[in-house]
């Protein structure tokens, strides 16, 4: 099983690679009305990998994933501009995707849909820090996966599911009302509404309270650490404390529920 686990890993980092182009392309492919007109989602894959500072080609040995970043001392070789951190960590975290599904879950497809899961909320998330929106070509896919995932009562049963999907979307809305109309301005988007309706989905209506708390202590982790980096911190996304939040709900749902039942019940 180990041995699995450490070639999953390295599958994880070349889909971690790719991952970083998808994140890199699909806003620029919404902006551009690529999605919107129809257009081949081949601008995945084509042209290949450029500089995004100079626009040069990469070469494959300078485009290997964590090694070519650690070996190039953070900076293309193109041209000396410092390459974004994103891309190691973005590289990392599909290992980890990867490593850690097959792990909790085994050789099955519970596993190949728990990597898919969490690829596009990871996807979703950078995104979201770097642009402060979440794509409707994110969630409403991953809405719509988890409700005929959980057709045969995979990670949850149908009627959680469409229970979850509602109810996270209406708990978000409200959330979003109440907040909007204390502040006197919009305080969370449309897109952080779509994305908790798709994580009730995937994870039941039962996992939704506790999915929302963890969020908030993310949320208010990654304002503080914005804070310190910037000096400020008066916009943050909720997008990234939602997708952290469902991934620790899928790994450890049941127990994350028990902890949190057993404290507000002394």
């Amino acid at each position: 099983m180990y041995s699995l686990i450490i070639i999953a890993a390295l599958f994880g980092l070349l889909w971690g690679s790719f991952l970083n182009v998808v994140i890199y392309r699909l806003p620029r492919m919404q902006i551009s009305g690529i999605v919107r007109r129809g257009k081949p989602l081949a601008f995945l894959a084509l042209p290949l990998s450029y500089c995004p500072h100079c626009e040069e080609g990469i070469k494959p040995y300078h485009n290997v994933p964590l090694i070519s970043f650690l070996l190039l001392l953070g900076r293309a070789k193109c041209c000396g501009a410092p390459i974004s951190i994103r891309y190691p960590l973005v590289e990392a975290s599909g290992a980890l995707i990867a490593a850690g599904s097959l792990a909790h879950f085994g050789w099955n497809l519970d596993a190949l849909l728990a990597g898919i899961f969490l690829s596009i909320l990871l996807v979703a998330a950078v995104i979201d820090l770097q642009r402060y929106y979440l794509l409707d070509t994110l969630t409403l896919p991953l809405l719509w996966l988890g409700l005929l995932v959980n057709i045969d009562s995979r990670f949850t049963s149908l009627e959680e599911a469409v229970l979850g999907a509602t109810g996270g979307y209406l708990l978000m809305f409200g959330l979003a009302a109440a907040a909007s109309f204390m502040l006197k301005k919009t305080a969370m988007g449309g897109g952080d509404f779509k994305l908790m309706a798709a994580l009730g989905a995937w994870l039941g209506w039962e996992t939704l309270f506790v999915l929302l708390f963890l969020a908030a202590l993310f949320g208010l982790l990654l304002a503080g650490m914005r804070y310190l980096a910037r000096g400020r911190a008066h916009r943050i996304p909720f997008g990234p404390a939602l997708a952290l939040a469902g991934a620790v709900m899928l790994f450890w749902g049941d127990k994350m529920i028990l902890t949190y039942l057993s404290y507000i019940g002394g």
